[in-house]
């Protein structure tokens, strides 16, 4: 999802979950020839980051790390699910938290967190496919993960969530 500043989605982004206890909020990021008139934000809380290049290259940056963060979330939720199917789930949370603890620790975190939004992040994958343009595999794996995305967000809605 790409955070318009001034009417325009190119010039910023943001990055980041709304302010809570503990974390101040997220990091907006802005580029292009009006970025001064961005940094004047700073003094007022937010937190806006300066990126040397054109227009679009905040934008960039918000795809690049979304695909990272959404698209690793996908493909872990995906797996356990297989994983389950399979009735190797058990053994695979032991051996997912024995060598990949990291990993492991990111997952249970974000996969619970991630139904709620699922519905929305069917179109920022489709939208990173997109982006993908040219780079072998990229979009078809990010097609891919809008239709995950959008599974489980039927699935919720059947079960009355959203």
């Amino acid at each position: 999802m790409r955070v318009g500043i001034i009417g325009t989605g190119e010039m910023g982004s943001g990055i980041g979950g709304p302010p809570h206890e503990g974390y101040d909020g997220p990091r907006i990021y802005a580029c292009g020839p009006h970025v001064a008139t961005f940094e004047v934000l700073n003094a007022h809380g937010l937190h806006v980051v300066s990126l040397e290049g054109e227009i679009g290259t905040a934008s960039a940056l918000k795809m690049c790390y979304g695909g990272l963060t959404k698209g690793f979330i996908g493909i872990g939720a995906a797996m356990f699910a297989c994983a389950e199917r399979a009735g190797v789930a058990r053994i695979l949370a032991q051996e997912f938290g024995a060598s990949q603890e990291v990993l492991d620790t990111y997952l249970k975190r974000q996969i619970p967190g991630m139904y709620p939004k699922a519905y929305r992040w069917v179109a920022e994958m489709r939208e990173i496919a997109s982006f993908g343009g040219d780079e072998p595999g990229v979009a078809e794996m990010y097609r891919g993960l809008a239709e995950r995305y959008k599974a489980v967000a039927q699935a919720r809605a059947a079960k009355g969530g959203r």
